[in-house]
């Protein structure tokens, strides 16, 4: 069943479930961005017809990255992994990119809430900031 937030879905597909499978997709050596703005996108498309629906669940996935983001830039200045299962992530993610990338993706990702909140297509918006990682990344 999924709730109105998208929080929740079936076959992995919820919030939770591609946050995960984003994040994961980011901390590896080489990453395939098409791959990753396309089910990113499908995500968000599947919040229904409405651009608000699709602009409610696009915000709620970034402020999951962001989230993931400012705990990584925490990782890599404290030198002290996170807890819980999300630890190996945060270190994964602290080793790829130093405090400066991090801080430029976090940025980026802000820019995009942005965007999102003054009604710029979501799905270009999300596209280009999924380049902005593997540029900033070298994905």
């Amino acid at each position: 069943m999924t709730r109105s937030d998208g929080a929740t879905g079936t076959r992995g597909r919820g919030l939770v479930g591609l946050s995960g499978r984003f994040i994961k997709g980011l901390i590896k050596a080489r990453f395939a961005p098409a791959a990753l703005s396309k089910a990113w996108n499908e995500f968000v498309q599947d919040a229904g017809k409405e651009a608000v629906h699709h602009r409610r669940r696009a915000r709620l996935t970034l402020r999951l990255l962001i989230d993931f983001l400012r705990a990584a830039l925490g990782c890599g200045l404290n030198g002290q992994g996170g807890a819980g299962e999300a630890a190996p992530l945060l270190e994964a993610m602290a080793r790829r990119a130093d405090a400066e990338k991090i801080t430029s993706l976090l940025e980026r990702c802000l820019e995009a809430d942005f965007q999102i909140e003054r009604n710029v297509q979501t799905g270009l918006v999300l596209e280009a900031l999924v380049d902005a990682f593997a540029q900033r990344l070298g994905g």
